[in-house]
């Protein structure tokens, strides 16, 4: 799979973590936030726990008030940040946590696009018992176009790359929507989810 393109500078738009993520050779567009349905956590996270990564900063982008940090694999990912946070305490080459929480597909259709990208947008999404939400964490809608590895109909899952590199196994939360798409591994597909995100300054 090819990396993702860094398209995060510039963008003038409304933010929306995850990955998620830009870098290399991809698209990444932002859209006004819109107002979801109340819905429970599980519906829209299920089991999901909170992952975290270390990575280092590469810019900061006060009007969008987004961190752009580096990965490993060389993409960089935008991670959006709370009211009162003071980017002018963030430098270049940073050490930050990124704290990320993985919610389930909501929606997959087969891409038109013949290569890796992401949009996203911060979403004000209502969920009843939001006590169950990490503090800390910006809930976004991300829209990530990915080439499938591996597709389980029967389980409802889908194994991809994900923007940092890592093998990602998300779930749908309707499995039947995989029955019924003509779709199979390797093709590009257009997954459609909320995730988490945060962050936090390391010394180390």
């Amino acid at each position: 799979m090819s990396a993702f393109t860094a398209s995060l500078r510039g963008v003038a738009a409304a933010l929306a973590l995850s990955a998620f993520a830009v870098a290399p050779a991809a698209a990444q567009t932002a859209t006004t936030a819109q107002t979801a349905p109340t819905q429970s956590f599980v519906d829209v996270f299920g089991d999901a726990q909170v992952t975290t990564f270390k990575a280092q900063v590469a810019t900061t982008n006060k009007m969008e008030r987004q961190v752009v940090v580096k990965l490993t694999n060389g993409n960089e990912y935008a991670v959006p940040v709370p009211d009162g946070f003071n980017l002018e305490e963030v430098r270049e080459n940073q050490f930050v946590t990124v704290e990320h929480l993985q919610g389930l597909i909501l929606d997959v259709q087969k891409s038109t696009e013949d290569a890796p990208g992401v949009s996203y947008e911060v979403d004000s999404i209502d969920i009843d018992d939001s006590d169950r939400l990490p503090k800390g964490l910006t809930i976004r809608s991300v829209t990530l176009t990915i080439q499938i590895e591996k597709m389980d109909r029967r389980a409802g899952t889908v194994t991809f790359e994900a923007p940092n590199g890592e093998k990602r196994t998300a779930v749908l939360q309707d499995p039947e929507v995989l029955k019924t798409l003509d779709i199979k591994d390797g093709d590009f597909v257009d997954l459609t989810y909320y995730e988490g995100v945060g962050m936090s300054v390391t010394n180390t």
